[in-house]
């Protein structure tokens, strides 16, 4: 019970506020000292129960200052969609000299009257044009007729009617009719164009055109549809003919307010009346019953005419586009005696040539100028033109993506272009796609990780049509690596390092920029020649496919030793490196048969920082150091030494599964110098690194 009691408070509020409103009372304005013009109303649409937009334009003789107030009153049966506990309508439907008002507009529904609050001053004489917007939602009378509203200004506050403005059923526009010859008796071809109001759209299959000729209009016996066109197409109608009245059934819809133009083709055979004088086609459809007419003139005078038969002989494209190469014959016709010569040019209206022979319209936009002339009876026909709009060419559409692309990222920028003779239509995956005046587009795309299909649908104005499917994979991940060797902050002696890790199989490593050969498993072994002392970074980049990368900087300190001291005593499982004690996996030991010094081959090579390896199947051991590299085999007298066989006075020898070597041999070999100390069984080998 609240609720409705304050529901009519509202209301009563806004019943006082309407009722303080000071509108005028309508006066006679004969006796008025000053009034406004009389309004002029334009109607948009003019048609009977619709919202329309009404224009009213007319001279102040008394200046109107801002917040001066305009009133409007409206003829009856016209409606005002307000109520009286919400009578304002909002500003932004309004306009005052192009100027939106600052206040909303007071309407009156019962009153059927509006209360302007003007957002701009107006001198006097000057002009004061109030547009009401569709939004606005006045609805126009429902009987047509012609009315009349009234305006008056709180300077001039003497009511005014307007000129009269019609409001009438929905119609179709008056059409234009153009002849091929207007000459009596003569076989021509009829071009007539209107538009559907907006009441008039007409359904496929359900809804008719009618175009009912003048008497002594003469039609063919056999009616070949296909010599007609509605709208630049055949397909898209049924015709037939029923007397003078051509009725053309709609085969696909047209909307309210579209345009419409039909063409009958001289070939269709229809022939004027022949009785010279003016004649009248009227037209209407069966949504827009009202006949709407328009007039032509047949004439008995000496003529001489041109007629244009093309092949295709309509548009076979879309929109009225040729998409086949057009071939034109121009025939000159008169109806008295005497040669006749037909003249065309394309494109201009001063390079016309003699017609010989039947030619072709290229791609484009073109405007064939004709006409024909009779020198014997001193006729030549006013020039005609027609319009061909040719694009035989399929689009073209570039991309920056190809099928099979791998991206890195889910957001890429996809940039393009179309060259195409018309205006064309782009669908990327059903969603349009803006194409600019020259052609070029950028589209942002969000893509899903893995893979994506791209569906491309290019269309041109002119009907042609190309799809265009690729598969991007998008992978945004980079590999996985890791470099177990060496560690951060590692001190190295030697020039050379040896970096090792692993990462995918189909990445492409690099090393400090050196290309580096995975194995089979993505494993990888480098060996890196450090450029500076101090601290040196290693960086190692693996890239995808994709182009997405994984770094892993390592920094190192080089530091160099000038000289390499290993000291080994005869059975002695311990040795010192530059002092600092190391455990031997096997002590040195004096072979009796040669009494030459062997020792552990291994320990040896790795404390010079050398690499050995070892093949088992031929007892064979490599060495490399830098430059250097020694091989041998148990048991064999003969060394390798950088590619020169050399005989050693002490084969190598396996015990207790270590392989041991000459010393002096190995270690000469090497670049390093042996002492041996009799007293103690010590052997002292020095190495000098390489500056």
């Amino acid at each position: 019970m609240i609720k409705k009691k304050s529901f009519f408070s509202i209301c009563l509020i806004f019943l006082f506020i309407l009722s303080s409103v000071s509108v005028p009372t309508l006066k006679n304005s004969v006796n008025a000292v000053t009034t406004i013009s009389a309004p002029k109303v334009e109607v948009t649409p003019n048609v009977i129960k619709q919202n329309a937009e009404y224009k009213i334009t007319f001279t102040i003789n008394q200046s109107i200052s801002i917040g001066d107030s305009i009133y409007i009153v409206f003829p009856s049966d016209t409606l005002i969609p307000c109520s009286t506990c919400n009578p304002y309508i909002a500003a932004g439907n309004f306009t005052v000299n192009n100027i939106v008002p600052t206040q909303d507009v007071v309407g009156n529904t019962g009153a059927r009257t509006l209360w302007i609050k003007s957002p701009v001053a107006v001198p006097a004489n000057g002009t004061v044009i109030v547009v009401i917007k569709k939004g606005a939602r006045i609805l126009n009378p429902t009987k047509p007729g012609n009315y009349q509203l009234q305006v008056a200004t709180s300077s001039e506050s003497y009511y005014v009617l307007s000129e009269p403005y019609e409001i009438d059923y929905s119609k179709v526009s008056i059409p234009t009719v153009q002849l091929g010859t207007s000459t009596v008796g003569a076989q021509s071809a009829y071009t007539i164009s209107f538009s559907t109001g907006v009441l008039g759209t007409l359904k496929e299959g359900m809804d008719s055109i009618f175009i009912n000729f003048p008497k002594g209009t003469q039609f063919p016996e056999t009616v070949y549809t296909d010599r007609a066109t509605l709208n630049g197409s055949t397909g898209n109608f049924r015709l037939k003919i029923k007397g003078t009245t051509v009725e053309i059934d709609v085969l696909k819809e047209i909307n309210a307010e579209e345009p419409i133009t039909i063409e009958f083709s001289y070939s269709f055979g229809i022939k004027n009346p022949s009785i010279p004088g003016q004649y009248k086609i009227d037209v209407w459809t069966t949504k827009e019953t009202t006949r709407v007419s328009s007039s032509y003139t047949i004439t008995d005078k000496p003529e001489v005419h041109t007629s244009l038969i093309s092949t295709p002989s309509v548009p076979d494209g879309s929109n009225g586009w040729f998409i086949t190469q057009p071939i034109v014959v121009l025939v000159g016709l008169s109806n008295v005696a005497g040669s006749v010569q037909v003249f065309y040019s394309i494109d201009s209206k001063d390079k016309f040539v003699l017609y010989t022979t039947p030619f072709t319209i290229s791609d484009g936009i073109h405007t064939l100028y004709y006409y024909s002339t009779n020198l014997a009876a001193n006729l030549q026909e006013e020039v005609k033109e027609k319009k061909f709009m040719v694009n035989t060419q399929m689009p073209l559409l570039k991309i920056n993506l190809k099928d099979g692309d791998i991206l890195n990222s889910v957001n890429f920028d996809l940039v393009g272009s179309v060259v195409s003779s018309s205006s064309v239509n782009l669908l990327l995956n059903k969603k349009q796609i803006k194409v600019d005046k020259d052609g070029n587009f950028e589209e942002k795309l969000a893509l899903n990780e893995g893979n994506n299909s791209l569906h491309f649908s290019l269309s041109d104005e002119a009907g042609h049509k190309v799809d265009k499917a690729i598969s991007v994979y998008v992978d945004s991940v980079p590999p996985k690596l890791t470099v177990s060797s060496p560690s951060n902050w590692e001190e190295v002696n030697e020039k050379e390092i040896e970096v090792k890790g692993q990462t995918e199989t189909d990445s492409d490593l690099t090393i400090n920029g050196h290309s580096v050969q995975l194995n089979a498993d993505g494993t990888f072994d480098y060996v890196l020649d450090i450029q500076q002392k101090g601290v040196y970074l290693i960086n190692v980049i693996s890239k995808d496919k994709a182009g997405n990368a994984s770094v892993v900087s390592i920094p190192v300190i080089y530091k160099p030793l000038e000289t390499i001291q290993i000291v080994l005593q005869i059975g002695s499982s311990q040795a010192l490196i530059n002092g600092t004690p190391k455990e031997l996996d096997a002590p040195p030991f004096i072979d009796p048969k040669t009494n030459r010094t062997l020792v552990p081959l291994r320990f040896i090579a790795e404390a010079f920082k050398a690499k050995v390896s070892w093949d088992g199947s031929m007892k064979m051991v490599t060495v490399v150091k830098g430059n250097e590299k020694i091989i041998l085999q148990v048991g064999n007298m003969m060394a390798v030494v950088n590619g020169t066989t050399i005989k050693m006075d002490q084969p190598p020898v396996i015990v207790n599964g270590r392989t041991m070597v000459p010393i002096r041999f190995i270690s000469e070999s090497l670049g390093a110098q042996v002492k041996w100390v009799p007293e103690n069984g010590t052997i002292v080998i020095t190495y000098k690194a390489a500056p």
